[in-house]
């Protein structure tokens, strides 16, 4: 048998061997208060009961197949590239058909850098060894260049395999340390290149 009331509800507990029957009264629960996710390193997150939501996690592991043949192997199987392999003893290099300070830059360096989404020899070799050579051998001539560049390594960025992405890294830096100027012209171009950056950025 119980009774009710509008503050807190009682129950009649009957003892064994006891003469009279003792009152217990039982006090409601507070539950815990629920936690708001909230970003990070916004105001929401110096409110009580939040929160704070975490960086999203790299896939570490996974990485997007190549689509679609690049516009570098369309060019490297037509044999219309000015390169060749050396074999050597010390190892394999490519040599240059032409006088490299003789090419166009506004048609060769955006086609070497669209191949280094190229997982496959012997496609990646030439395009990596190639777009260092016409990077040391560039200087000013990089400069104009620079917008048609963005897209290639965006799309070798967006693969997100490792070794294309480290490969990437290391282009970008020696093509910023080519010429004081390129620095500067990256700057409109960060906000296609550093979300893939952000994305792996607690990655070493």
């Amino acid at each position: 048998m119980a009774t009710k009331s509008s503050s807190a509800s009682y129950t009649i507990e009957a003892r064994p061997f006891a003469t009279s029957a003792k009152l217990v009264a039982r006090r409601p629960v507070k539950s815990a208060p629920s936690l708001r996710p909230v970003p990070a390193f916004s105001i929401e997150s110096l409110q009580k009961n939040t929160l704070v939501m975490g960086p999203p996690k790299a896939q570490k592991h996974k990485h997007l197949l190549q689509q679609k043949a690049t516009s570098f192997r369309m060019y490297y199987d037509r044999g219309d590239l000015p390169i060749k392999m050396e074999y050597l003893t010390g190892g394999d290099k490519i040599a240059w058909t032409v006088d490299i300070d003789k090419l166009d830059y506004g048609l060769y360096l955006p086609l070497f850098f669209d191949g280094l989404s190229e997982i496959r020899h012997p496609y990646k070799t030439y395009a990596r060894q190639g777009v260092q050579d016409l990077i040391s051998h560039g200087g000013d001539k990089i400069y104009p260049v620079i917008p048609q560049l963005i897209i290639p390594i965006k799309n070798a960025l967006n693969t997100r395999h490792i070794e294309v992405m480290c490969v990437t890294l290391r282009i970008i830096q020696q093509l910023v340390m080519a010429s004081d100027l390129i620095g500067p012209a990256l700057v409109p171009f960060y906000r296609q290149l550093l979300p893939m950056f952000n994305a792996y950025k607690v990655k070493n």
